[in-house]
Formats: structure tokens, sequence, C-alpha cells
């Protein structure tokens, strides 16, 4: 399967990980991190998280292994997406394959 063509992938982001939180909910972050080369799909889907609550999430992101920057990006959950100024969080990481190396991730935004 070919990669994402980069000239589908129009949009950036930054990305940042909650390091800590203190007890007024005021939280500490890493330096974020400039996404180049993705794609933002707005959505109106319904999922459960593992305590089986409904979600609905708002964005798809779509992050190509090969034309996306950086590179090795990983989108763990609660994780803050940027764009154009809103904070969105991530909920939901699907990596998908080709065959046996890792293509895509879609990330699920609200």
């Amino acid at each position: 399967m070919r990669a994402i063509p980069k000239k589908l992938l129009i949009h950036s982001a930054t990305i940042k990980s909650i390091t800590a939180e203190d007890r007024w909910g005021n939280v500490t972050t890493t330096p974020p991190v400039d996404l180049k080369y993705i794609r933002l799909e707005p959505i109106k889907t319904i999922v459960k998280d593992s305590q089986n609550n409904e979600i609905q999430l708002n964005t798809l992101l779509f992050y190509d292994c090969k034309n996306s920057e950086p590179k090795n990006v990983e989108f763990a959950k609660e994780t803050i997406i940027t764009i154009n100024g809103v904070d969105y969080t991530v909920k939901t990481t699907e990596p998908l394959y080709d065959g046996n190396k890792l293509h895509h991730y879609e990330v699920g935004l609200i």
C-alpha cells in the first residue's frame, strides 16, 4: 500500500503530553512539538472508553508514518493536540498496518 500523498496531508498542529497535574487541576506539559503533513477530518462518532462510557469524537487526525513529521510520534490517551489555537484531547489511537509494517495512525480527538 502506498503512503498517504503529501498533497492530501494539508494540515499542521502541535502536540504536547501532560507530565503532571496538581490538586487544583493545573497541568504541566512537555514543550509543544509541531506536527506537519497531517490530515484533519471533522467527524461525529460515538465510541466507548475502557470504563464503558460513551465519548463523542469530533475530529479524526491522520498521521502517515512515511510523510508526516516528525517521525515516531506517540499518540497516548489524554495527549493535547492544538489545532488553530484550540486544544483537543486524544481519546482513541488506532494504528493501521500494511501487512507487517505500520502504515498510518487514525487518532480520535475531542
